[in-house]
């Protein structure tokens, strides 16, 4: 048995006894940061009557190296809630639909250029009559991808031709990591099993390269560099069922189709482009930064539905964005006042929340008025409330895979929750109370791995403290708690 001593500045010592033993604990105590600011700082101040309402996209998807939220001065009114299925409200850029593609800016199609959709549950593209053109979810969550760890030895360039040690065909049936992947002219690989690809540099199918897969067999391909499918070269044409090839761009560079190639897999590429040239067509999803069509490319949607880690559809309900707003944040140099010390603007000390665990398995932390620094730090400026405040928090879990695990936050003013860097709960603008549900199996998290979560709170009503948070995640605390400067306390 271990004991470990925080310190709560407000004038308490907490000794926080950790044992042990395999059963969850029935309290977590997460220690964080409050910073207190005057209600004549010009993004704090409001009161119930100037609540401005829930405004999503006004912080970046993504944290910067600082690790604090950035203000993106784009953000908009929510006018109806993103749900899921189960009508839990969502981020807005968490929605997956069926006839919606996540793109993180808009495509361009040339003019001879067109996008359809199909349903590959019912047969190939070429077998039923095609769809209408798809949606666009412009700002969609791009999801976190890594490469398979661990994996077998790298054995260096991997290249194919049209015979391989005397066969008519490559049959690839053994996983392969390597540095670059490429084909000579006419070759034919064909996939036997379930087979993972790891290219640290280029996977450059050339000139009438054709990989196809035997019944059954999957192909999981995970590129670093260029991916590049040229000249009347084809992936997973025969069966064209895009479930069973899944393509995975870890890198920045744009990915190419080009010259009457085809394409049938699922594609994430969370930081680069496709582009589909001359006569060149894709056939299933893709998740990424945009699309670029050019002269006679077709896009071809597959409207089977989005399903999760454990094989459950993901099903979700489309909301309503309203007009432009910016939630009362007078500029991008004043947000950043928010999560940071700056001297004559806040002033900061530690606190610490306490999660209890009911009879369900969740932990729960859950307040009306919450309000912990009255008459503390700049004090309550003759309001009933010390009310001008952030608070902060980072800590870790260990993802189980179908378990259900999910984190369910809401509050008076502004809630974010990041997971590794990336954005999951968003909250932003004052408003009467608004929750959103994150889940996490379907964010492609890795089974058994560790991820950092950062906690992000602002009140800026000046009678409403509302804050609420539950998860069913054991949350692991970080070992030691940032210290105020001596100057903030």
């Amino acid at each position: 048995m271990t004991t470990c001593v925080l310190t709560l500045v407000l004038g308490a010592v907490l000794t926080v006894t950790v044992s042990a033993s395999p059963q969850p604990p029935s309290e977590i105590y997460l220690p964080g940061m409050i910073r207190d600011f005057r209600k004549d700082h010009p993004d704090f101040g409001y009161d119930a009557a100037a609540a401005v309402g829930h405004v999503a996209g006004i912080v970046d998807l993504t944290l910067p190296v600082s690790g604090n939220p950035t203000f993106s001065g784009s953000g908009y009114r929510v006018n109806s809630q993103w749900l899921t299925a189960d009508l839990d409200p969502i981020a807005p850029h968490l929605f997956l639909s069926a006839s919606s593609i996540p793109l993180v800016s808009a495509p361009t199609l040339d003019a001879n250029a067109f996008a359809d959709t199909w349903d590959s549950s019912i047969g190939g593209y070429l077998f039923q009559p095609p769809g209408s053109a798809p949606d666009y979810n412009i700002g969609g969550f791009m999801p976190a991808i890594s490469e398979p760890d661990p994996f077998i030895a790298n054995t260096g360039n991997q290249s194919y031709s049209n015979s391989k040690n005397g066969l008519p065909q490559n049959t690839i049936s053994g996983d392969i990591h390597c540095d670059t992947f490429s084909t000579q002219k006419d070759t034919l690989l064909v996939i036997d099993g379930n087979v993972t690809i790891l290219c640290e540099m280029d996977f450059l199918l050339n000139q009438n390269t054709h990989i196809t897969l035997t019944p059954g067999s999957t192909l999981e391909l995970y590129v670093q560099g260029l991916f590049k499918v040229s000249q009347g070269s084809s992936i997973n044409m025969l069966p064209d069922d895009p479930s069973s090839v899944k393509i995975y761009n870890l890198g920045v560079t744009q990915m190419e189709i080009n010259q009457f190639s085809a394409v049938c897999a699922i594609i994430l590429s969370p930081d680069a482009g496709l582009h589909l040239a001359q006569g060149d067509q894709f056939f299933g999803k893709f998740i990424g930064q945009t699309i670029q069509q050019d002269k006679d490319s077709g896009f071809h949607w597959d409207i089977t539905p989005w399903r999760d880690a454990c094989n459950n559809i993901i099903d979700d309900i489309a909301g309503s964005a309203g007009l432009n707003h910016q939630a009362g944040v007078t500029s991008a140099v004043t947000f950043d006042t928010w999560f940071s010390d700056v001297m004559g603007t806040n002033l900061s000390t530690q606190y610490i929340i306490k999660f209890v665990r009911n009879a369900a398995g969740v932990y729960e932390f859950r307040s009306d008025a919450f309000f912990p620094i009255d008459d503390l730090l700049f004090g309550n400026e003759g309001e009933p409330h010390n009310s001008n405040f952030t608070f902060e928090a980072n800590f870790g879990f260990t993802y189980q895979s179908c378990q259900n695990q999910f984190f369910d936050l809401g509050g008076s003013d502004e809630v974010y929750l990041f997971i590794n860097d990336q954005l999951v709960i968003d909250i932003g603008g004052v408003m009467n109370g608004q929750r959103q549900v994150v889940e996490l199996d379907r964010l492609g998290l890795e089974d058994g791995e560790w991820y950092q979560v950062k906690f992000f709170y602002a009140n800026r009503n000046l009678f409403m403290g509302d804050i609420n948070i539950s998860t069913n995640v054991e949350i692991e605390v970080p070992a030691m708690v940032q210290v105020a400067s001596a100057a903030f306390d």
